[in-house]
């Protein structure tokens, strides 16, 4: 390993190992058109490094489940795995009042099946040739540069590929999603107030606490007791809705729907813009109640980012990133609730 200090022209001191392949395939790239290794060929590898750090560094917000929180992710299964297969479990069974030596002492059970997720590789690769990396040179500000600014949308293309699999999976590869998953229970919002609509749009406030209220009710109905939301999801325009729309002031002192929901349930509420029409065929949108423990649920993520290699030819190189994902997984179904045509 052979390291060498350098600064960049924005005054960043960055370390490379001179010896790595990466180091070398740059170098290589600006020896086969002339370029001398004093001058740009060094200019190229200090644009290299800044990439490296650049592309693992952002953190888009919109992102949700991938980077908000609202999802725990596993990256601890090898990068290796084709496939993930988990138990689905629920107990049975309940302590009993015993007298001395009593022998009809309860046992509990615990039952489950197993289910399977396929894990798969997705990639996307950005290119830039020669006239790219005089232009870099030209510009002289790495911050500035239009390899990076390359790099940076295919390394987004990537984190939007793995926040769709991680809401809605890919039914056609064989992976279920956080939104789509078909243990969780699934309901339709009931028509109320003096017309037969569903959607929240035309609701009065009260209508729509009372949807949300009700599925609340019926996670802890049906599970007695051993499950409470912690979360709610809905899409940004419902969210906004319920921001807007405020309860009256007898009964509620006025506040609004969201924070009404917020205080007098604990939960955190959030949007994510995949449950736009993300129910019935793309038809219906809705929202998910859901416990946010990584008991419950996780993401699979065995490789999050992996750059590959430069790959030069003739006058360009190209640069794979690649990243390796198997969807949602959700260990007590009824952890979770799906409620639809709001």
């Amino acid at each position: 390993m052979t390291i060498q200090k350098f600064k960049l022209d924005n005054g960043e001191e960055f370390k490379i190992d001179t010896s790595s392949p990466e180091f070398i395939s740059y170098e290589n790239a600006a020896k086969q058109v002339g370029l001398s290794k004093n001058d740009d060929s060094f200019f190229f590898a200090k644009n290299l490094e800044f990439l490296r750090q650049k592309i693992f560094s952002p953190v888009y917000d919109q992102l949700k489940l991938l980077n908000g929180g609202l999802l725990f992710i596993n990256t601890s299964i090898p990068g290796g795995a084709e496939e993930d297969t988990y138990d689905v479990l629920d107990s049975t069974g309940e302590a009993g009042i015993i007298s001395d030596f009593s022998d009809d002492i309860k046992t509990v059970e615990v039952s489950g099946k197993q289910y399977t997720n396929k894990i798969k590789s997705l990639a996307d690769a950005y290119i830039y040739s020669v006239q790219d990396m005089r232009k870099d040179r030209m510009l002289g500000n790495v911050g500035r540069s239009v390899i990076t600014n390359k790099a940076l949308a295919a390394r987004k293309a990537v984190d939007q590929k793995i926040e769709q699999l991680l809401g809605f999976g890919d039914v056609k590869y064989g992976i279920t999603g956080m939104f789509n998953n078909p243990n969780v229970p699934i309901d339709a919002v009931a028509a109320t107030g003096s017309g037969s609509s569903t959607t929240w749009q035309s609701k009065t406030s009260a209508n729509i606490l009372a949807d949300v209220e009700q599925s609340i009710n019926d996670m802890i109905d049906i599970t007695r007791g051993n499950e409470v939301p912690t979360n709610m999801l809905i899409d940004a325009t419902t969210y906004h809705l319920m921001k807007k729309k405020a309860l009256d002031t007898t009964n509620y002192s006025g506040m609004s729907v969201l924070k009404y929901i917020e205080q007098e349930y604990g939960l955190t509420v959030d949007w994510v813009q995949q449950l736009k029409n993300g129910f019935v065929n793309g038809t219906k949108s809705g929202f998910v109640l859901y416990n946010n423990s990584e008991e419950k649920l996780e993401g699979v993520l065995p490789i999050r980012l992996m750059p590959h290699a430069p790959q030069i030819k003739n006058l360009a190189t190209k640069n794979i990133l690649e990243a390796r994902c198997g969807g949602t997984r959700v260990f007590f179904p009824y952890s979770m609730s799906y409620s639809y045509g709001i």
